[in-house]
């Protein structure tokens, strides 16, 4: 049966995909396809949140941790960094998602920010990294949960409004109209243009 996307509860999603086979090379890549009309009507007909979740389990199959951005495009890129931002906020909080991913992902992730225009989010991750000393988290993760040990229960205070803040911010129409934009970069593979 080959792999399927799942939900979060885990039951199989129905998504307007054709799975290709898996393939027979190690790592067991899923190549997935998808028609001209099905893309189109995905990225400009479908509600932003569904379109955006559906344009992630794409990525997902297709992305690679150890290439340059993750073997997507520089749009596609650009919108995974601002999901994982904010998802991660969601799952945990700054603290928690500061701590998992160290510092090294900060550039890239405003910069992210800025390309989709989402300064009030970029400004609460500026001001998230502002609680480490000079606004510099470090970059090997441990390094963070150690500065998190000795902090005041301030500073969790603050990083919890910070969150909040966050959670407000509807980011899934921003990247939405960056994709609309940038159609011609997004899913080249699984409508089958080259690379």
């Amino acid at each position: 049966m080959g792999l399927q996307p799942t939900n979060t509860l885990g039951r199989r999603k129905r998504l307007p995909l054709v799975f290709a086979a898996e393939s027979p090379y190690v790592g067991r890549t899923v190549v997935m396809a998808i028609s001209e009309p099905e893309f189109r009507k995905l990225l400009f007909a479908t509600p932003a949140v569904e379109a955006v979740n559906t344009l992630m389990d794409f990525w997902s199959a297709r992305s690679s941790p150890s290439e340059s951005h993750l073997r997507l495009t520089r749009p596609e890129y650009v919108a995974t960094l601002v999901v994982r931002y904010r998802d991660g906020v969601r799952r945990g909080g700054h603290r928690e998602l500061l701590a998992t991913l160290g510092g090294g992902a900060i550039p890239d992730t405003i910069g992210a920010l800025d390309a989709i225009e989402l300064p009030q989010a970029r400004r609460i991750l500026v001001d998230a990294c502002g609680v480490f000393p000079g606004a510099h988290v470090p970059i090997r993760p441990d390094e963070v949960e150690l500065f998190f040990e000795d902090c005041f229960q301030s500073v969790f205070a603050y990083l919890l409004e910070l969150d909040t803040k966050l959670n407000a911010v509807a980011v899934e129409e921003r990247i939405l109209g960056y994709l609309q934009a940038n159609v011609t970069e997004v899913l080249r593979a699984e409508r089958g243009h080259a690379s």
